[in-house]
């Protein structure tokens, strides 16, 4: 069927994003409680720089995924939708970038032989279109991508910024390597070059304003690509590091010194001691050894069943091709990419599985470009039936969204929009006041932000929400958890005249 391509990918993008959407709630993992409290900070106080969570404490990341949540959130938009909307638009974003990074490895395939083989031997021509929906329904179902989708965590944000300056760097250092026999890097499109440097050098400044660290993996990549993928080390200049870096630093630095201006203790003990010296040192030299096996591992387990083609395909690569050739071309320097995420996480003190998500995309790639054409000739498996295969697993992550999921088992965040709703319902816009809410998103989704330890805790409301532990409450949710032990309590909703000042 000719469509199939565009037929699939949309039913494994429908499958994905709408479990995820209409699915039970799971505003309660990953501590996205306090990342939704920073949006909401942010456009109710005016803390661009630093907001503070529900419990007054400081941020601990650089505030991109707020900056871009505060506005949906400006215009009265804060229901769980919008405060997770920055990590879908980054999802969807992603997602084209992956077609057409596919279609173009697809074209370099069929131009310049198959990337696997020794010499670039000749293949069968692939379709591009095939390629660019196997490598996107790939990436949908991996079970990184199909939660970070829809999650309110700045991996996804991350993510785009660093795929999308992957994409710019190897596009230049392509570029170069193709032209430098004539003495020319950019002679061909140089406006578009330009573009492609300034998107490059924007998207290193995102990354270090979205998470930190994880910006200085693309200035890597930069850096070993200009020799392994540009093929010279003059290749380096193609890229505008001499301004570009500059300018990053810049971008980076103005927010790095308007936050010590505010609290500097907190810059130094929270952003430089906690979440920079402490994520490379905590535990120390011989641990980071010992533990180098774990992202590797959180690869191999969180992106199965793909995982396993991508070290095929790298298998292949490494052992057709001569060792200064092993990252050239599309498929090489995706190759790198995916080494370089692994090994940079790997001496981090954390080994989550999300931080492994910027290498996602660029591995579906090469699972795709490998399937379509290497694998083909393999097995005899048409790109079709792996992209059916695909909506199988996307399925089967519905059926354990609804009904075996944390969330689902749990009903902590289903019970925490019932409330919400029934809320909306009743105090119909009249201001609120909340007491003991503790580490809830109950503030969040209402639209507010009143940390004890930072406003007033005397705010003038005609309503007030409290554990229920008074009589006379109008509406009580079900038990809900409230963090520290797993306490699960009720929550309520009172008439502000009722309840003792």
């Amino acid at each position: 069927m000719k469509h199939w391509p565009y037929l699939l990918t949309a039913l494994v993008m429908l499958v994905i994003f709408g479990c995820r959407w209409f699915g039970p709630s799971d505003l309660y993992d990953n501590d996205q409680p306090k990342t939704v409290a920073y949006t909401i900070d942010m456009v109710e106080h005016g803390r661009w720089l630093l907001p503070v969570d529900m419990l007054g404490r400081p941020a601990t990341k650089p505030p991109m995924y707020n900056w871009i949540g505060a506005l949906f959130v400006a215009v009265g938009w804060h229901d769980e939708f919008a405060l997770k909307l920055p990590s879908t638009l980054a999802a969807l974003f992603v997602l084209v970038l992956t077609w057409r990074v596919a279609s173009r490895a697809a074209r370099d395939t069929n131009t310049q032989g198959n990337p696997f083989a020794h010499n670039g031997d000749a293949t069968m021509e692939i379709m591009p279109a095939s390629v660019a929906a196997l490598a996107c329904i790939v990436l949908m179902t991996g079970v990184s991508f199909a939660k970070l989708c829809y999650t309110a965590r700045p991996d996804m944000v991350l993510t785009a910024f660093l795929f999308a300056g992957w994409a710019a760097a190897t596009s230049l250092l392509y570029n170069y390597e193709h032209n430098a026999d004539v003495g020319e890097s950019w002679a061909a499109g140089a406006s578009c070059q330009f573009c492609l440097r300034i998107a490059l050098w924007l998207c290193v400044a995102g990354a270090a304003l979205t998470k930190g660290l994880p910006a200085l993996l693309l200035i890597l990549y930069v850096l070993l690509g200009a020799k392994l993928v540009g093929g010279r080390w003059s290749a380096l200049w193609s890229t505008g590091i001499v301004w570009g870096l500059p300018m990053a630093c810049a971008l980076f630095g103005a927010w790095v010194y308007g936050v010590y201006r505010i609290n500097p203790e907190h810059f130094t003990d929270v952003f430089m001691g906690d979440e920079t010296v402490g994520r490379v040192g905590r535990g120390g030299l011989i641990g980071i050894v010992l533990e180098l096996w774990k992202m590797p591992g959180q690869f191999v387990v969180k992106f199965l069943p793909w995982s396993l083609i991508v070290f095929m395909a790298g298998w292949d690569v490494v052992s057709r091709r001569r060792f200064s050739r092993w990252f050239s071309g599309a498929i090489g320097s995706a190759l790198l990419w995916v080494v370089l995420t692994i090994l940079f996480f790997s001496f981090s003190g954390g080994k989550r599985a999300d931080y492994l998500t910027p290498a996602y995309p660029v591995a579906a790639v090469v699972v795709a470009v490998w399937l379509t054409g290497e694998g083909r000739r393999r097995w005899r498996i048409r790109a079709g039936y792996w992209a059916v295969a695909g909506l199988v697993v996307a399925l089967a992550f519905g059926v354990h969204e609804f009904c075996i999921g944390d969330a689902a088992r749990s009903g902590y965040g289903e019970n925490i929009r019932m409330f919400v709703r029934q809320i909306h319902h009743q105090t119909r816009g009249q201001p609120i006041r909340f007491e003991q809410t503790a580490y809830t998103p109950i503030q969040s989704l209402l639209g507010y932000n009143q940390p004890d330890r930072v406003d007033p805790p005397d705010v003038p409301a005609r309503w007030l929400v409290r554990p229920a532990d008074r009589d006379g409450a109008v509406v009580i949710s079900d038990p809900i958890w409230v963090g520290g032990r797993r306490t699960e309590i009720k929550m309520a909703l009172y008439p502000n005249d009722q309840v003792d000042k």
